[in-house]
């Protein structure tokens, strides 16, 4: 069985630059030539990231892995490259004016949670009180 429980919208970050003007849009040429920062092999922002990328005809000129989402946040923030991240996960920075949200066609790329589980008989009490906090969110 699978049940959606929350939806998360994803934009193009880069550190907050003057040269890189929000109000302007970026093609994909242009964005094909900067640095793109992505998540690890198996992380579902890779995925969407890869699919965004050929999708809109995107071919980075640089394309660098690294392990977790915060390590790519400072790096953004250092301006090393720009990534596709979750709007939930740079909140803090975007508020205080350390990235930048790049103005891009077709974003938000949005993207659906949800609950797997095998039908069976029993289901834990825990199971459940975990399935009703996330219904409630």
């Amino acid at each position: 069985m699978k049940k959606s429980f929350a939806s998360d919208e994803m934009y193009i970050f880069s550190q907050k630059r003057k040269d890189l003007h929000i109000e302007k849009k970026f093609s994909s040429a242009e964005l094909s030539k900067m640095i793109w920062l992505i998540r690890e092999k198996g992380s579902g922002t890779r995925k969407i990231t890869k699919q965004f990328l050929e999708e809109k005809n995107i071919k980075p000129k640089r394309l660098f892995t690294l392990g977790s989402t915060q390590i790519i946040k400072e790096a953004v923030e250092t301006g090393l490259g720009i990534s596709l991240m979750s709007s939930w996960v740079i909140k803090k920075e975007l508020e205080q004016g350390i990235i930048q949200r790049l103005n891009v066609d077709h974003t938000p790329v949005v993207r659906t949670f949800s609950i797997i589980k095998l039908r069976q008989s029993f289901e834990a009490k825990s199971i459940r009180a975990f399935e009703n906090l996330l219904n409630k969110s």
